[in-house]
């Protein structure tokens, strides 16, 4: 088991990546603070991790609001001692700027911000950040999404100088077309 006793924070993890990242983790000894938006589904994983044996505690977290990622982020400390493993993964596929940039590029620095300082503050840790394809290269549409995973890849670099000196590994995965909810309407 890999991740043995190592304490994660991952949002969006109700559906999509974010519960197959969570089911994983699970089977790999994670504990995990579960952070979403979806009280539901968010409740749902949490119930199905916890019934195949692993610890693990729903928060419900819009990551577009900094104070709801700074609650995740502390409720995982406060329930299980520290933080080892931070997955920015929620997100939205919208036409609308606004909300799409708070969610994919807001959230992902919230969470880069406030779980980099706790970890490094307790010697180190591991941020993983979700971007997509659409972080590397343009569409022709679909503008606000990548603008924002661009914008992922940007703020992973710039977190990785800042942190790694003090022993935290800040990386970016750019997932190709997967099969989701959100990827339906595509």
């Amino acid at each position: 088991m890999r991740l043995q006793d190592k304490v994660a924070v991952i949002t969006g993890a109700g559906s999509g990546i974010g519960r197959a990242i969570t089911l994983e983790f699970a089977r790999e000894g994670a504990k995990l603070l579960l952070a979403e938006l979806n009280e539901a589904s968010g409740r749902a994983v949490t119930e199905e991790v916890v019934a195949a044996g692993a610890e693990a505690r729903f928060e419900r977290c819009d990551v577009s609001k900094e104070a709801e990622v700074q609650s995740a982020v502390q409720a995982a400390v406060d329930a299980f001692g520290r933080l080892d493993i931070m997955v920015n993964n929620a997100g939205v596929s919208q036409r609308d700027w606004d909300t799409t940039l708070a969610v994919n590029l807001s959230g992902v620095y919230y969470g880069c911000k406030l779980a980099a300082e706790t970890m490094a503050a307790q010697g180190g840790g591991s941020i993983v950040n979700m971007a997509s394809m659409l972080g590397l290269v343009g569409i022709g549409a679909e503008d606000p999404y990548v603008a924002a995973k661009h914008g992922v890849v940007g703020l992973t670099k710039n977190f990785a100088l800042a942190y790694g000196p003090r022993g935290v590994r800040v990386n970016c995965i750019n997932p190709g077309w997967i099969a989701t909810a959100m990827t339906s309407a595509l």
